[in-house]
């Protein structure tokens, strides 16, 4: 990769120090035989092939790539929304994959030609992707966004559920973008052709820590009623 690509979020310190990468999130992709890394502070995901070590393709915004990268960029079929500050990428089968997109800046430094006032705060969303890894191509097939608008600066997962089909959303830091000293974390079940219709809603807050509420990652687990 380009260690010398920036990101909104590689520009800030954590701990004192800069992060270019901030992985959060490693999976292996069984039907590629692949490994998937998220690049957090890089607004992108990376596939590389488990045994060569070679990389496979870019899932993330085509801005600011080096030339010896860009035939390695997922190109959109449809519309595409790009994932920004991303966590919890997960592989289903079959060429799709569920990640939590933050939503941080939904930017890329030099992109911006416009007189716009750049802000974190922007939404988050639960998507479902699919790839085609031969052709480099990306779709998306579902998303789910709140309504109205919610914004989780950090943290947070998506899971679909293999029993059912339905999605579960985690907002982990939550900050909605109409008032940023609300502080929680809000996990939210989802169905439909689409999964956006909402099924149950958890809310957890706490007005103690100037943190409030993290929740890194959240799973509904089958309950074996036969043991309680």
């Amino acid at each position: 990769l380009d260690p010398r690509r920036i990101g909104f979020l590689s520009l800030k310190k954590i701990s004192g120090s800069y992060d270019w990468g901030h992985a959060n999130s490693v999976s292996y992709d069984e039907e590629q035989d692949s490994i998937l890394v998220s690049l957090r502070a890089q607004d992108a995901i990376v596939s590389f092939d488990k045994t060569a070590g070679t990389l496979n393709y870019i899932l993330g915004n085509h801005s600011n790539w080096d030339s010896n990268l860009q035939n390695y960029l997922l190109n959109p079929v449809g519309e595409v929304d790009w994932p920004y500050g991303q966590h919890d990428i997960q592989p289903l089968g079959q060429n799709r994959y569920s990640l939590f997109d933050n939503g941080n800046y939904r930017a890329s430094p030099f992109s911006v030609v416009t007189e716009d006032i750049i802000t974190e705060a922007t939404y988050s969303r639960s998507v479902v992707y699919e790839v085609d890894p031969l052709d480099r191509t990306i779709s998306t097939l579902f998303e789910f966004r709140p309504d109205p608008v919610i914004f989780a600066r950090a943290v947070g997962s998506t899971q679909v559920l293999p029993e059912t089909g339905n999605m579960l959303s985690n907002f982990g830091v939550l900050t909605e973008v109409s008032d940023s000293t609300v502080k929680s974390a809000k996990i939210i079940e989802t169905s439909g052709s689409d999964l956006s219709e909402v099924v149950s809603t958890i809310s957890v807050s706490n007005s103690i820590s100037d943190w409030g509420v993290r929740v890194y990652r959240a799973w509904k687990l089958p309950v074996d009623y036969r043991i309680l």
